[in-house]
């Protein structure tokens, strides 16, 4: 847990997932990829527009979500969270 995000990204990614991380878990009711896609704009507003920029966040949202930090949920509105409470409250110590 503690050093997964140094073993799976490169350091681009690692700081892309560190802000979803930090935004999810003070999300109440979870964020869509809208939101993702505006956080990846807010970082690199050049590269967030390319195909190799949409890639990213497509690989950093697939990955947390395989290692199962991120849950995206089957409703219509598939919003994604923190698939653990426990991972949920460290990223938020840990961002505070």
């Amino acid at each position: 847990m503690f050093d997964r995000l140094k073993d799976a990204f490169t350091e681009t990614e690692r700081k892309l997932a560190r802000e979803i991380l930090k935004a999810v878990c003070r999300s109440a009711e979870g964020l869509g990829r809208e939101d993702f896609d505006l956080l990846h704009q807010k970082m690199d507003p050049v590269l967030s527009q390319t195909a190799s920029g949409i890639e990213e966040l497509d690989h950093v949202l697939d990955t947390l979500k395989h290692d199962g930090y991120l849950l995206q949920e089957r409703t219509s509105l598939r919003r994604t969270r923190f698939g653990s409470n426990i991972l949920r409250d460290f990223w938020l110590r840990k961002t505070a």
